[in-house]
């Protein structure tokens, strides 16, 4: 069996919103804040994300 090679471009994390520490660790990183539905403490947030209730903040890092 042949396994096909796997370039990853982008990675992905997540954080609870009022995790700041998380959120600028994230950031000193290179991560971006992907844009959400709502904002929450200056952080953009995606609600629902993990299930009802449950908002994350979504991060992304683009691979060279």
């Amino acid at each position: 069996m042949m396994l096909a090679a796997c370039v990853l471009r982008r990675l992905h994390l997540t954080s609870e919103p009022d995790n700041q520490e998380a959120h600028a660790s994230w950031i000193a990183l290179g991560f971006v804040n992907v844009p959400g539905d709502r904002e929450i403490n200056g952080v953009s947030v995606i609600s629902d994300f993990k299930g009802l209730g449950r908002h994350r903040a979504v991060y992304q890092l683009t691979l060279d």
